[in-house]
C-alpha cells in the first residue's frame, strides 16, 4: 500500500524505500515499498503500521523519495517525530542509516540492496 501525492505534497519516485524497527514494541519489523513513498503510524492504511504502540498517532510520519533523498515529515502529532533529541520540523531530507523516533519506537531507514537508498 502507498500514498497518492495530494496537490500539496512532493512527487513520489518508484525506487525501493526500506525501513525496520530497531527498538520498541515492534522491534525486528522490517518494511520496504517500491512507490516511493512510506506512511507511518498506527491506523489500517498505514504502510507500516506501529499499532503495538500506543504512544504512535494514527498518521505519524511518512517518508518518501525525491531526487535521490530520503524525505521525512511529521504529520502534526503531539508527540511528535524525532532524529536523536531533536523534534522533525517540516520536511527534512535524510539519508540511510538515520534512525528517528515515532513514539516508543526507533526506526532506521536502510539502504536497498545496492547500499544507497
Amino acid at each position: 500500500m502507498g500514498l497518492i501525492p495530494q496537490e500539496n505534497s512532493p512527487e513520489k519516485e518508484a525506487q525501493v524505500l526500506r525501513v525496520e524497527v530497531v527498538t520498541g514494541p515492534m522491534d525486528g519489523l522490517a518494511h520496504f515499498t517500491t512507490d516511493g513513498a512510506m506512511l507511518i503510524g498506527r491506523g489500517p492504511e498505514c504502510d507500516l503500521s506501529l499499532d503495538s504502540d500506543s504512544t504512535v498517532a494514527e498518521k505519524h510520519a511518512r517518508l518518501w523519495l525525491l531526487n535521490g533523498l530520503v524525505w521525512i515529515e511529521d504529520l502534526g502529532t503531539n508527540a511528535g517525530t524525532w532524529i536523536g533529541s531533536e523534534p522533525i520540523q517540516g520536511k527534512l531530507p535524510v539519508s540511510s542509516g538515520v534512525v528517528f523516533c515515532v513514539g516508543n519506537t526507533l526506526v532506521e531507514i536502510v539502504a536497498d540492496d545496492g547500499g544507497e537508498v
